[in-house]
């Protein structure tokens, strides 16, 4: 009976081995170059026009990358051509949280990126500092599909 025991416990352990990072590991991919282009709160007041890309690299559960933003008519351009304005943070399922640094403005926040399939949800959670082009909340497609 001990020897039952034994064998149904290093069974146990070993289908647990093989269940639990399965259940950890991450299958939902961020990276590529994601866009919208439409009209969106920018923190006008009103609606208005903006054109927003995303680039992310995804590594594990870490997420890095860079934005643009172009909004009122190309009036407010939020681009840096060397990469600086940062997209950083931590992917736990499908839903990163990230904190995004404009380079040109000064502007900081954090952001939820919601993978949706073939679309990510963009989300401004918290501005620390207000001196940025991104949207508050639009659906990103995917570049290229």
């Amino acid at each position: 009976m001990r020897r039952l025991t034994v064998s149904i416990l290093i069974l146990f352990l070993a289908v647990l081995a093989i269940v639990v990072p399965c259940l950890h590991g991450q299958t939902t991919d961020f990276s590529g170059s994601w866009g919208y282009d439409g009209i969106t709160d920018v923190d006008v007041g009103t609606p208005a026009q903006c054109t927003f890309t995303i680039i992310l690299k995804q590594k594990g559960n870490k997420i890095s990358g860079e934005y643009e933003a172009v909004a009122l008519n190309g009036n407010r351009i939020d681009y840096d051509p060397d990469g600086g304005n940062k997209i950083v943070g931590v992917i736990s399922g499908n839903i990163a949280d990230v904190k995004f640094e404009s380079s040109g403005w000064g502007g900081k926040g954090n952001a939820k990126i919601t993978h949706l399939g073939d679309k990510l949800m963009w989300e401004v959670t918290k501005v620390i500092k207000p001196d940025f082009w991104c949207p508050k909340k639009v659906l990103l497609v995917k570049e290229g599909t």
